[in-house]
């Protein structure tokens, strides 16, 4: 809902800079706050600029430009794919995340609800609908590479992986804001300015420390699902406040996902590691 707000005023690129800057500054008080130092190893920072481009530039320029074309609500349910892109990348990419045959499952239930979601943007009256929902499930996608990458980060206090991923992202969006959109030129109303506040702060920043710290602790695969709470808000959220409705089929694509899902949480998860 937030970033729908944001986008009347803001374009995609300048709203992804500004809530990833703001979330950077958090992560890095809280990590100084902590006595925390950041590492001076160029290694770690190459990681973490991967990490920032893969995890924020290019997913959170994808959502601010589809939400453009797709509600809010749509939006959010298509998020929830996080958890079906990172199981079979997990399976590929670490030794202890693999797939099972209830994964499998799952993910085949997953994929079927959103390939509905997709059909179903194909009804509404504007042509591009389709195209802004595929940018978000590509968002969704490097969102899941991301956590991959997280969890062979080097080790760090997570406000510092956090704030370092943050850093490394705001520093390119910024360079690529300034270029594209020239942002002092831009006069965005007081939601669209909160909005970006509430974003940066809490969907980004906080948002970002919890992921790392999740990943740390449950593994990646288990992590990622906590984007299945990400429809619920997004249903509220749009619905209550935008007075956006939904399709049947959307509802039905959304029982697939849910459903796909909570079958692939049933194997155990694992910590971080390679």
């Amino acid at each position: 809902m937030f970033v729908k707000i944001a986008v009347t005023d803001i374009p995609p690129l300048s709203l992804a800079a500004g809530r990833v800057a703001l979330g950077a500054g958090v992560l890095t008080l809280v990590a100084l706050l902590q006595g925390q130092r950041f590492p001076r190893d160029r290694t770690a920072w190459l990681h973490a600029l991967i990490v920032g481009i893969i995890g924020t530039v290019v997913p959170f320029f994808l959502i601010g430009w589809g939400q453009q074309y797709v509600d809010s609500a749509l939006a959010a349910i298509s998020m929830s794919s996080v958890p079906l892109f990172t199981l079979p990348l997990a399976h590929l990419l670490t030794h202890d995340e693999k797939l099972a045959p209830i994964k499998i499952a799952g993910v085949i239930l997953g994929f079927i609800g959103v390939a509905l979601l997709v059909l179903a943007s194909t009804s509404e009256t504007l042509e591009s609908t389709p195209v802004g929902l595929i940018a978000i499930l590509v968002a969704a996608f490097c969102y899941a590479l991301a956590g991959i990458l997280i969890r062979k980060m080097p080790e760090e206090n997570a406000a510092v992986s956090g704030a370092m991923i943050l850093l490394t992202g705001a520093t390119v969006l910024i360079a690529l804001s300034c270029l594209v959109d020239r942002p002092w030129r831009l006069a965005p109303g007081f939601e669209a300015l909160l909005s970006v506040a509430v974003l940066g702060v809490f969907s980004t920043g906080l948002a970002t420390l919890a992921l790392v710290k999740l990943i740390e602790r449950v593994g990646v695969t288990f992590a990622s699902l906590n984007n299945y709470l990400v429809p619920v808000v997004g249903i509220a959220c749009g619905v209550v406040w935008l007075d956006e409705t939904l399709q049947p089929s959307a509802w039905i694509a959304f029982t697939f996902i849910l459903v796909g899902v909570y079958l692939t949480s049933k194997t155990a998860p694992s910590g971080r590691n390679p």
